[in-house]
């Protein structure tokens, strides 16, 4: 059974709608396509993302313990990250929508590009006082010593998150503004929250002082001294085989290499549907609405191509002498418009594949000959997986 939504396929309502078949079909039912694979892969991102959190503050609280010099200096560290995490999440209010993605990873992203941040500071402010200075003097000094690394460091990566937002994926967008402003924030909060927090956390940094857990690292700095040019030569020898085997990997982009990977429910719902019915992968065409004649001639083309496994187009709808006005308009409006026609084509393939592209590109070429111009919106529409979002299907 196909069907059709009335919104796009990341909308709530359509993730209600699947949860309602479902309930309705029970454990008989199984379910794939891209509106499946989006609900699929945000709630696995949501709940990986809680447990890839969690676990991201443990290790990082540990790591704090073995090398800071105070049981209490791990506590204030994750405050304030704490603090400056929850300003960027909040503010995302103003950019109006946020993707899920952009939404779990950002957190876990914040806490590993900004914590050095803090550990500049707290590092700057026990060696001022180790100088014989008043709490407040030892401060001051220690904003003006570390002020030029932390701008630096941030500004870099404010930058490198910003250069994501020049891309043509929104996404990029996206993502970018929300973790360039998260690393803002990490700057605003250990310049200007920390400070306080350290001063008020000091007498338990005092009470709660350790001797170093790690060793001195000066004999190992010698030794990466002494092999200075050995390393140069290293690098030199492996960068060109490196260089060839980055460009020798295959890539997967398609949501079906995420929210229907193997593992999930959609990737078993999709093997078991495949073993009934055989591999299928809609491709959905839309050209402009001309010729009734031309339309019929196009479907049958299509259909003769050895890896089609169905298509569906009004002209093949409908029985041969039969105009289209006797069919209802909740029927038609599926596969015509004033303007357009609509047609879905089933292919044998993989959705992700160099098969795939090949056969979208014969058909899409087949497609090319109807006269007038084809409506695109910017988007391939004769791509594998294409989906559209007006109507979710």
């Amino acid at each position: 059974m196909d069907v059709t939504f009335d919104e796009g396929d990341t909308s709530q309502k359509t993730s209600r709608a699947i949860d309602e078949m479902k309930a309705v079909t029970g454990d008989k039912g199984y379910y794939v396509g891209m509106a499946v694979q989006n609900k699929s892969l945000t709630e696995n991102v949501e709940s990986e993302m809680n447990l890839i959190l969690t676990v991201a503050v443990i290790m990082i609280f540990v790591v704090l313990c073995i090398t800071t010099n105070a049981w209490s200096e791990p506590f204030l560290f994750l405050l304030v990250m704490g603090v400056a995490i929850l300003l960027n999440r909040g503010t995302n209010i103003f950019i109006g929508t946020v993707s899920f993605l952009t939404n779990n990873v950002a957190m876990v992203l914040q806490l590993a590009t900004s914590m050095d941040y803090s550990i500049f500071l707290l590092d700057a402010f026990s060696r001022e006082k180790q100088k014989g200075l008043s709490e407040e003097e030892a401060m001051v000094g220690a904003i003006d010593a570390a002020i030029n690394s932390i701008f630096a460091s941030s500004l870099t990566t404010v930058v490198g998150f910003l250069a994501l937002v020049f891309m043509n994926f929104t996404i990029g967008f996206d993502m970018g503004l929300v973790l360039a402003k998260g690393i803002i924030f990490s700057l605003i909060s250990v310049l200007f929250f920390m400070p306080a927090m350290i001063l008020k956390f000091e007498k338990w940094n005092t009470k709660t002082h350790h001797r170093p857990f790690l060793p001195s690292f000066r004999g190992f700095s010698q030794w990466v001294y002494r092999m200075r040019y050995a390393s140069l030569i290293i690098m030199v020898l492996l960068a060109p085989p490196a260089y060839v085997a980055q460009g020798m990997n295959d890539f997967l982009f398609g949501n079906s290499a995420v929210g229907a990977s193997e593992g999930t429910q959609v990737y078993a719902d999709d093997e078991a549907i495949v073993e009934k019915f055989g591999r299928s992968n809609m491709l959905l065409a839309l050209y402009p609405n001309t010729s009734p004649v031309t339309e019929k001639a196009m479907s049958e083309e299509i259909d003769a191509l050895p890896y089609v496994k169905s298509v569906t187009s009004l002209p093949d709808t409908l029985p041969q002498g039969i105009p289209e006005e006797f069919l209802p308009y909740s029927v038609t409006s599926q596969l015509h418009t004033e303007g357009y026609c609509r047609m879905l084509i089933y292919i044998r393939t993989k959705t992700e594949s160099s098969q795939a592209f090949q056969c979208a590109d014969e058909i899409e070429g087949i497609i090319k000959i109807l006269p007038g111009k084809f409506l695109s919106g910017g988007r391939n529409p004769f791509h594998p997986g294409y989906q559209n979002d007006d109507n979710g299907g």
